[in-house]
């Protein structure tokens, strides 16, 4: 494995921690969101990366429109299966890329 593999890895390691802490309740959302925009920002360009962007965009939008009407936890209970449907494929996106690594 290069290093390049080995610190992409390492990152996403890390998403698959952020999300496992965020259903924990040890984090809240806008932390989550937070790592995951770090995490994701030194990430090879690829087509995983870039999904993981798009989930990310929604949990982002959610976050962001929660803030705007003073109610974060209203909208996401409105928007439950969007915020389900974008932590899933988040996490599904960090085990493809773990699984691959193995391979």
């Amino acid at each position: 494995m290069t290093d390049v593999e080995s610190f992409e890895q390492r990152q996403w390691w890390l998403i698959r921690d952020q999300l496992d802490s965020y259903e924990k309740g040890e984090v809240q959302l806008e932390s989550l969101i937070g790592g995951l925009n770090a995490l994701s920002a030194v990430l090879s360009e690829t087509d995983r990366s870039k999904e993981l962007r798009e989930h990310w965009w929604t949990l982002e939008q959610l976050l962001a429109v929660g803030m705007d009407r003073s109610d974060i936890a209203g909208v996401l209970s409105d928007n439950k299966p969007a915020l389900d449907d974008a932590l899933t494929q988040i996490r599904r996106l960090a085990n493809e890329a773990l699984a691959s690594v193995k391979e």
